[in-house]
């Protein structure tokens, strides 16, 4: 449960009181996690740069080439084939490009699934915290958590679901969420750095705007 509530990087019926200097607003709803792609554009731009200043084939590379040398033609027959085009390249520029376009590649893959599918924390009146894909929603849903909020207190709690998650330490966890902000359209979050169970630096506020569902046709 503690790994679902942290990593989406990442509890009753909630008070629908107002949430002081952060506006009003009802947390029983459903909620579109807002993307801060930040550190992801970054780490990005640092392995594309990372590619350009190459000036010799990385160690590894070279390990795997004589690896795949040795290997007989029914064996390779099992690899990826564009992992052995990658790893039959002697020109450290085509290897170079051939790198580069894998990540552009990968990162517009990427950009294409976020544009079309949201992250939905549906926070139901029943006190179970529904989280599901938008463009699956009925699959990979979500309900191990339940919640509980004290929005005049500013403060979010998120358990284990009882009737989805039996036995284990986690089956009694708490985490505390500081409830930043609170409209009618957006929603911000912070895990308390004191909350049982966690640990490590402190972690970016998770943001929301109200999710609203296309009418079908």
């Amino acid at each position: 449960m503690r790994k679902t509530i942290i990593v989406i990087g990442l509890l009753g019926v909630a008070s629908l009181t107002a949430c002081k200097g952060g506006g009003s607003g009802n947390i029983s709803q459903k909620w579109e996690v807002v993307y801060d792609n930040t550190a992801r554009d970054s780490a990005f731009n640092a392995q594309i740069k990372g590619v350009d200043t190459m000036t010799a084939f990385p160690p590894d590379f070279i390990d795997m080439k004589a690896e795949l040398a040795k290997m007989k033609p029914d064996s390779i027959s099992t690899l990826p084939p564009e992992v052995v085009e990658m790893l039959k390249i002697e020109d450290l520029a085509t290897l170079k490009a051939k790198i580069k376009e894998n990540l552009m590649e990968g990162k517009k893959q990427q950009d294409s699934l976020e544009a079309k599918r949201a992250v939905i924390y549906d926070f139901q009146k029943n006190g179970v915290l529904k989280m599901y894909a938008s463009d699956m929603p009925d699959q990979m849903v979500d309900t191990s958590t339940k919640y509980t909020a004290d929005v005049k207190a500013k403060k979010l709690f998120l358990f284990a679901n009882q009737a989805v998650v039996k036995g284990g330490e986690m089956a009694n966890d708490t985490i505390t969420f500081d409830i930043l902000h609170l409209s009618g359209d957006s929603l911000s979050l912070k895990v308390d750095p004191k909350s049982k169970g966690v640990s490590g630096p402190s972690m970016k506020p998770m943001a929301f705007r109200l999710y609203k569902e296309e009418k079908k046709k």
